[in-house]
């Protein structure tokens, strides 16, 4: 009797199990299906690198990721936890432009409205001091074409072409023509509204990073302001500031700005540096105060971005090349040394990279001590210091001298489980960040489910026949004894 009591235990749990893996994994509360499903990887489109900090826009969807440093919120994922990876920043999108600052970030959204997140003291424009941390998009009021996130300040370009300028005006950097706010002349000072640039209309393009900004009007013509100690407004002379915006010589396709120097490309596609710039195999800083020109002659610019001491750009053929400051790796080469002519980004010591595309590329941005790049087929890619992450290669380790892709993200779609006859298929796809299967919470369910399952219809499910198998077993069970 003890035998047969064994055997129809060991007995009913084989079936319990086949009616456990049968059945359908749902919420008690609300229905929701349970899994999800990684579906393709994300490419990008456009990338910006701040201080610890890299952002892009994946490609057809507009969705917008951020990874690295996020203590002060500058991921914007509505957490203080530090990212590794590529981590989708909260909001709908589409976004149509990002900018990476200092603890801070900025975007633009297709419906030109536009947001800044992070680290506050004025950076964010909202015209509040709090929160002082912000991890969480903050509209900036206003209609907007592009936000350019600086070291301690912020500059938008409005619709109108108007721009305005917000945060830290320490020498000048906001351009309204006078240094106002807490503190002294010349000191630390503090604007939480955007305020209008001075002679700030028909502006194309901004340009906002270290103590100084720059902007691109429609005639062609390049305008700087904020601090000169180093000659980076470009106006031939070294030290002070303004604050208004001054005519750089020229004329003008693009300009962006570095730490301490700026770049920009001509109407002829020559590339123009000035100001501070590291080159060469010495640390001898190369001042100039006007623009001087990069490259061998016959190179020709499609874009031009400044970093900390260092410089990165793509060619018109479509190929890319950076120069100054190689300590840490930021110029893509596999290198840590520093050279005052652009060359071609490799992979090794020895030879030049063929990158994925066809060698091609899209976008590349210099950062603080690292540079990312988007090779033409959407792959992310950085390499330089590392620090909390902020290449979303998932490690923090110290530098990364080749081009790295970041690690893959995923998007998600729902799993719908195999349905009984007569039960409702899943819906819409449910959006998610993490790879692989990930479990949704059932507390995280809303109150309207985005799955709702009718009760089963004839014929009988597979499950409820496992059931009724139990209960034949059980009766057969009862009557041999």
């Amino acid at each position: 009797m003890a035998f047969k009591c064994f055997c129809f235990i060991n007995l009913l749990f084989l079936v319990a199990v086949a009616v456990i893996a049968q059945a359908p994994c749902y919420s008690a509360r609300s229905n929701r299906v349970l899994l999800q499903e990684a579906g393709p990887p994300v490419t990008f489109e456009k990338v910006s690198v701040g201080v610890f900090v890299t952002c892009g826009i994946a490609t057809g969807t507009g969705d917008l990721y951020c990874a690295g440093n996020n203590d002060d919120g500058a991921v914007g994922d509505g957490t203080q936890i530090r990212r590794t990876t590529m981590t989708k920043v909260i909001g709908d999108g589409p976004w149509i432009d990002v900018s990476a600052g200092d603890w801070h970030a900025c975007g633009t959204k297709a419906d030109n409205t536009a947001y800044c997140w992070g680290f506050n003291e004025g950076r964010l424009g909202t015209g509040k001091a709090d929160p002082i941390q912000a991890t969480t998009p903050q509209q900036v009021n206003g209609t907007w074409s592009q936000i350019s996130a600086g070291h301690f300040h912020s500059c938008g370009l409005q619709t109108s072409g108007q721009v305005l300028c917000w945060g830290n005006n320490k020498n000048g950097r906001l351009g309204n023509g006078e240094i106002s706010g807490i503190g002294s002349l010349g000191a630390e000072t503090y604007e939480f509204s955007p305020l209008p640039v001075k002679n700030g209309a028909n502006f194309k393009t901004i340009s906002a990073k270290g103590s100084h900004t720059c902007g691109l009007k429609n005639d062609g013509t390049a305008w700087c302001w904020g601090g000169n100690d180093d000659g980076e407004l470009g106006i031939g002379e070294f030290g002070g500031y303004k604050t208004v915006p001054t005519k750089v010589p020229g004329s003008w396709k693009e300009i962006n700005n570095g730490l301490r120097f700026t770049c920009g490309i001509d109407s002829k596609d020559d590339a123009y540096c000035w100001g501070a710039l590291r080159g060469g195999n010495s640390t001898h800083e190369q001042l100039d105060s006007k623009p001087q020109k990069i490259g061998p002659p016959g190179q020709k610019w499609s874009k031009i971005t400044g970093g900390m001491q260092h410089a990165c750009g793509i060619l018109t053929d479509g190929t890319a090349r950076c120069f100054g400051l190689g300590w840490h790796g930021q110029l893509m080469n596999g290198l840590n040394t520093s050279y005052a002519e652009p060359f071609a980004i490799s992979c090794n010591s020895t030879e030049p990279c063929e990158p994925k595309g066809g060698g091609l590329w899209k976008d590349i941005y210099a950062g603080e001590y690292n540079s990312c790049g988007i090779y033409q087929d959407g792959t992310l890619v950085c390499a330089g210091e590392n620090p909390y992450g902020s290449l979303g290669s998932g490690t923090d380790n110290n530098f990364i001298y080749d081009p790295t892709p970041v690690t893959p993200v995923f998007s998600i779609a729902a799993v719908a489980p195999a349905m009984a006859p007569g039960m409702a298929p899943a819906m819409a796809p449910v959006p998610a960040l993490a790879p692989s299967l990930a479990p949704v919470p059932l507390e995280e369910a809303s109150a309207e489910p985005s799955v709702m399952l009718p009760p089963p219809v004839a014929p009988v499910s597979g499950a409820e026949k496992a059931v009724a198998s139990v209960v034949a077993v059980f009766a057969a069970f009862v009557a041999a004894f």
